[in-house]
């Protein structure tokens, strides 16, 4: 909260690439209106969604309550290529980590595919199948791309191909 009022306070925005549900967003929302509430958060809070699922399963009240406090930027589904956003999820994409050059970005990759194989459908969390295929599931990415107006990428293996480097 720290980092957000300071942006706040100096006319900045907040730009949140909503990686699932909104009820965090909702929460997060509600704290900020309280303890800023001369800030016009449907101009200074800008929140960029991607999934419909993401939406399904959020709480009605908290997604309703997003949408209508905040600048809601509803966008292509970033699991699907051709529609738009760039297409991350790839259940059969391999050899991804012949693409990273930067051997500290391929350390964090590869710790970040380790905990998603550790914890997918784990103790009642969401069976990515994807994953769970050995495949690669970063579509919450897609809101990234939107926010920084990134559209040259098709899908995981034109990420790869340009920011691996």
């Amino acid at each position: 909260m720290k980092k957000i009022k300071k942006v706040l306070h100096k006319d900045g925005e907040i730009w949140i690439a909503e990686a699932g549900q909104s009820d965090f967003t909702a929460k997060l929302v509600k704290v900020i209106q309280a303890e800023l509430p001369k800030i016009d958060v449907s101009q200074r809070i800008h929140v960029v969604q991607h999934s419909d699922w993401n939406e399904k399963v959020t709480s009605s009240e908290s997604l309703t309550f997003v949408k209508a406090t905040t600048d809601y930027h509803k966008i292509a589904d970033g699991n699907a290529v051709g529609n738009g956003t760039p297409g991350f999820q790839i259940p059969e994409y391999t050899g991804w980590e012949n693409k990273i050059t930067d051997p500290e970005l391929l350390e964090i990759w590869v710790l970040a595919v380790e905990i998603g194989l550790e914890y997918n459908g784990k103790d009642g969390r969401y069976n990515n199948e994807a994953v769970a295929s050995g495949g690669l599931d970063f579509s919450d990415l897609s809101e990234v791309c939107y926010i920084f107006g990134i559209q040259n990428i098709k899908d995981a293996p034109e990420f790869f191909e340009e920011y691996g480097r």
